[in-house]
């Protein structure tokens, strides 16, 4: 699966989540507040090593996340939020392989109200767990950054689904014990499906009504 592929998925479940949201009348936009939500999907990372050498592999992630919403007036969303990703990455290089096994993220978001669809962008920082083969060799933890895109819908007063793509770069290095060292590169796109429910009961500090 390439970008081009992931970026037609995400337009799929925008799609899908604006036809579910049409049935959702703006009674229900309770944007504010804390919220939690499980999230599944496929991850398509790109490897390489002095920029020459590459593999690219494709799986299944899931995980659970966490957040927390502002609706500022009547169109505007930010909000923070973390999640954790398991995933089973692989990169092969000969009978060398690192993976890449658990991620974490923390990032804040900022959207646009469309009637009851959300449309927003994201930033974060993220840490990448790894694991290699190589018994001379050492691969550390990754941090990147995460840049991201998604739609969420309002289902009922409590429960939302959203579609997301999300890029991530890392630049590390592999360390071989001595004074060489190769530069490690990883890019990552991952489309994913996110089912959030929402506690609500936080005020809108720009209620146009108050």
């Amino acid at each position: 699966m390439n970008v081009s592929a992931l970026m037609k998925a995400l337009g799929a479940m925008s799609l899908a989540l604006v036809l579910v949201a049409s049935g959702v009348t703006s009674a229900f936009a309770q944007w504010s507040g804390p919220w939690v939500g499980v999230h599944g999907g496929v991850a398509n990372s790109t490897t390489s090593i002095l920029g020459l050498i590459d593999d690219t592999d494709n799986e299944f992630v899931g995980g659970i996340s966490a957040g927390f919403d502002v609706r500022l007036g009547r169109t505007v969303v930010v909000g923070v939020f973390t999640d954790y990703t398991f995933m089973d990455v692989s990169a092969a290089f000969g009978p060398a392989t690192v993976s890449l096994d658990e991620q974490w993220t923390i990032g804040g978001r900022a959207g646009v109200l469309l009637g009851d669809v959300l449309a927003y962008v994201m930033l974060g920082a993220v840490q990448q767990a790894t694991g290699d083969n190589i018994p001379t060799v050492t691969v550390s933890d990754f941090d990147g950054m995460m840049y991201g895109v998604g739609a969420e819908a309002l289902i009922t007063n409590n429960i939302s689904l959203a579609g997301e793509v999300r890029y991530v770069t890392f630049s590390e290095s592999l360390s071989t014990g001595g004074p060489l060292t190769l530069p490690l590169d990883t890019e990552q796109v991952t489309a994913m499906v996110r089912l959030n429910y929402r506690f609500g009961g936080f005020p809108n500090p720009l209620d146009p009504a108050k």
